[in-house]
């Protein structure tokens, strides 16, 4: 009995200055290669500038012909019954996120003649009929180099987006 409690104590010694020693070079580290190093660069905020088109069926025409490379998302406005989401507040949120992505994909991209433009379904139903617009979030990219629009169906994210449509 006194041989299994003394080797017990040794043990628990021993496990505790395992630990310690553990501890101290894992601070030891994180100190030592945490210092000097260059941060990450952050991706840039948005300027507030609004450069994100609001389109209708009377101003589409002029601004598909206008532009270069015009991205357009169609949208359903938050809260209307033929919004997908049906949790207003979700909706609310989502479509901010759209308007963000649409407004950052603007800033980036202005030096390479690159627009965004948002279009209200409801209010220009008769256009989106006519271009046979799927859904609520569908994006279209018109450019003057292609007869048809290119359907995007990626992420809904600028970090996506961006480089999607400078491949084009």
């Amino acid at each position: 009995p006194r041989l299994s409690a003394h080797l017990f104590a040794v043990v628990a010694a021993m496990t505790t200055y395992w630990s310690s020693l553990l501890l101290l070079l894992f601070a030891y580290l994180a100190i030592h290669y945490g210092r000097g190093q260059p941060e990450t660069p952050s991706w840039p905020q948005h300027d507030g500038k609004r450069r994100v088109l609001s389109l209708n069926a009377d101003t589409f025409n002029a601004a598909v012909k206008k532009h270069p490379l015009l991205v357009v998302l169609f949208y359903v406005p938050p809260g209307h019954p033929l919004d997908p989401l049906k949790d207003r507040e979700v909706s609310k949120q989502n479509w901010q996120q759209l308007e963000m992505m649409l407004e950052m994909t603007s800033q980036l991209l202005q030096t390479q003649n690159v627009r965004t433009a948002a279009i209200n379904m409801i209010e220009s139903y008769t256009l989106v009929k006519t271009l046979h617009i799927p859904s609520p979030g569908t994006i279209l990219i018109y450019s003057k180099d292609k007869t048809s629009p290119h359907f995007y169906f990626g992420q809904r994210a600028v970090e996506v987006l961006a480089p999607y449509i400078l491949k084009l």
